[in-house]
């Protein structure tokens, strides 16, 4: 009776641990647990890459991340973004942000958050690649710099049109 109930038991386990790797890689949004790494006085200087979704290589463009930590893969990896994921590891609070990272090219919408573990280093982070968007969005914003900076120095009336030409406005 012991061992049958112990084995049902394992059973369920690897049945649970089946659903989260099958949820894990079907996720679109790249992903990511990492171990935040502190020095003596709990000040984060960088973090490990312990499991990756297959989502992973795609919005980031890492590749065989697991094991290695953000230095070893970019050297000079903005160091703003490693404290900010050790706030998370150090108080539990969760954080949503964009955020551009240069070295790779690329927009990220990132939410990050702590794993509750003993050790209370190992945080989950869950990302966008939102590269296209952020560009578009700078673009029109430049576009309507451009286009407020000419009306502002013509010396001609510039006038704007509804799309049926039934109201005009002095601009």
């Amino acid at each position: 009776q012991d061992i049958s109930q112990r084995t049902l038991t394992q059973q369920k386990i690897i049945e649970s641990e089946d659903r989260y790797h099958t949820l894990f890689n079907c996720m679109d949004e790249g992903y990511c647990v990492v171990e935040m790494l502190f020095d003596a006085q709990h000040k984060p200087y960088d973090y490990r890459f312990l499991e990756l979704n297959d989502a992973f290589e795609a919005q980031s463009s890492l590749t065989n991340a697991t094991g290695k930590t953000i230095l070893e893969l970019i050297p000079d990896f903005n160091p703003g973004l490693i404290a900010t994921y050790g706030r998370v590891a150090l108080t539990g609070e969760p954080i949503r942000f964009e955020h551009d990272v240069p070295e790779l090219n690329r927009w990220f919408d990132i939410y990050a958050f702590r794993i509750k573990t003993h050790e209370n280093n190992k945080i989950a982070i869950l990302f966008n690649n939102i590269t296209e968007r952020k560009l578009a969005q700078l673009a029109l914003t430049e576009n309507q710099e451009r286009l407020e900076a000419f009306i502002t120095s013509s010396s001609d009336a510039i006038y704007s049109m509804s799309a049926d030409w039934s109201e005009m406005n002095h601009l």
